[in-house]
């Protein structure tokens, strides 16, 4: 990984945790937070001049974004199997498609 590719992930994490907290105190909507953090990622990765980089960067910032929100949902509720793949499943779908799952 390049210093640039890992100066941007270090950035981008940055503004994740951030976001995390802002959103542990202030309970934002799901709809509104999880592509909230889809923009943080897509700025950061638009820095990047070549598609691997890009790729390097995307993937590392959303999993630690999917990271943070597993252990919020966690948190949150039931620690069974079922409660994990719906969070998951919630995570993924709304980053997606940008708004809650029917």
């Amino acid at each position: 990984m390049s210093i640039q590719t890992e100066t941007a992930t270090t950035i981008g994490k940055a503004v994740i945790l951030g976001l995390h907290h802002r959103n542990e105190n202030e309970c934002e909507d799901d709809a509104q937070y999880i592509p909230m953090l889809k923009t943080v990622i897509n700025g950061v990765v638009s820095t990047m001049a070549d598609p691997l980089s890009q790729r390097q960067v995307q993937q590392a910032l959303y999993e630690y974004a999917r990271e943070l929100y597993m252990q919020a949902w966690i948190a949150s509720g039931d620690e069974d199997d079922p409660a994990i793949d719906e969070g998951l499943e919630t995570f993924d779908s709304i980053y997606e498609q940008e708004m809650m799952p029917e």
